[in-house]
């Protein structure tokens, strides 16, 4: 008996052992598929909150945006969604939005046809083929987004750098992300400056007139590695690079100066200073000011190669291609303005990204994707 008594009481144990590893890898799996389903819900609430409730009209200067095109075909489409808009300007109400691209937003290789025009070469993309491609509204065209009233796309021109320059409101910072492109661009000059620069071969009845400049950026990176912050007070070298002096009283720049008399001045250049701080061993902050960049047109003549004149609008056809291929000009890069009033519709929304330069919102066609938790599960309904 005592024998079977301590088999069967083994029995006991062993099956209560049993049960108890059984229950417990049920309870770790549990608790595993708990976290792994935690973790899903956090990644999904991160991916859906991309996906927000951003509405246009409450973009705000600085915010740096993206534009999907319409077609999926990059060779169709004359604007890169790799370039960025930054915002420069908002209406009160919020419809009306104006901002600048960098220097990616134009593509780098696009087929188009133009007009009956047929051209089978490739040639670089001249100012004259920029202004016949928007005026058939290709640049508008190209882009998802069609909730709007009116849609201005354009090359940057001096009266609008110069008003962002001289915004005494404007954030330090956002202003100078508008004018670090890093990098050289064509702009346009109108008739409120005197100039000498390009003059195009055409005149349209929209009015486009005025010169082209080469708006030419120099760093001054040697100086900062160096540590010599005395390029400030470098009168010679400011006037001949940037067209303009630095006040060192006032910690800022001078966009006029005397030389030889003559009054000269850099209306729309740019002139950055960057403030190094740091402490020192008593824990005190020191500031050194060092020139980072500049911009400045030249006042000379803007060189605009014939090269770049291949194509002409009403040339000869040329019944070997429908299409003609354009790519980025060797000597310039183009950046563009857009001016965007959208339409009366309050709820037109941005698509994800959170407005910053690493991660900026992204336009599509601005209807808004809803989501909500209900029992661990993600509902989406369009609206």
């Amino acid at each position: 008996m005592k024998k079977n008594g301590f088999i069967a009481t083994s029995l006991l144990y062993a099956f209560f052992l049993v049960f108890i590893s059984l229950f417990l890898v049920l309870l770790l799996n549990y608790l595993h598929n708990r976290l792994l389903i935690q973790k899903i819900d956090d990644n999904a609430r991160d991916i859906l909150s991309g996906i927000n409730n951003t509405k246009l009209t409450q973009l705000k200067v600085g915010d740096y945006v993206v534009w999907k095109n319409a077609s999926p075909t990059a060779a169709s489409n004359p604007l890169s969604e790799e370039g960025k808009w930054q915002v420069y300007q908002v209406s009160n109400d919020g419809k009306s939005i104006y901002m600048l691209s960098d220097l990616n937003a134009s593509s780098t290789s696009v087929y188009y046809k133009l007009g009956s025009d047929r051209v089978n070469k490739k040639h670089p993309m001249a100012i004259e083929v920029f202004y016949q491609m928007n005026r058939a509204g290709l640049y508008t065209r190209s882009l998802e987004f069609k909730n709007y009233t009116s849609m201005n796309i354009d090359l940057v021109d001096a009266a609008t750098l110069a008003s962002i320059r001289d915004n005494a409101t404007m954030d330090p910072y956002t202003k100078r992300e508008l004018f670090n492109m890093k990098g050289s661009y064509i702009i346009s000059v109108n008739n409120n400056y005197a100039g000498y620069g390009y003059k195009p071969t055409f005149t349209y009845p929209t009015g486009i007139n005025g010169s082209y400049y080469l708006y030419k950026a120099y760093t001054f990176d040697n100086y900062r590695k160096t540590g010599d912050t005395s390029l400030l007070n470098k009168k010679a070298l400011l006037e001949s690079y940037c067209g303009a002096s630095y006040n060192t009283s006032t910690n800022s720049p001078v966009y006029s100066y005397t030389a030889g008399g003559t009054v000269r001045n850099n209306p729309f250049g740019y002139v950055d200073v960057t403030d190094d701080s740091s402490k020192n061993d008593a824990g005190e902050i020191i500031h050194t000011q060092y020139l980072d960049f500049c911009y400045f047109a030249s006042p000379v003549a803007y060189e605009h190669k014939t090269s770049d004149l291949i194509v002409i609008e009403n040339e000869s056809k040329n019944a070997d291609g429908d299409f003609i291929n354009t790519t980025l000009s060797p000597i310039y890069k183009l950046r563009f303005k857009m001016e965007l009033v959208l339409n009366s519709s309050p709820n037109i929304y941005i698509a994800g990204g959170k407005g910053i330069v690493n991660d900026p919102y992204i336009i599509t066609n601005g209807v808004h994707v809803q989501w909500e938790n209900k029992v661990d599960s993600y509902l989406w309904k369009q609206l």
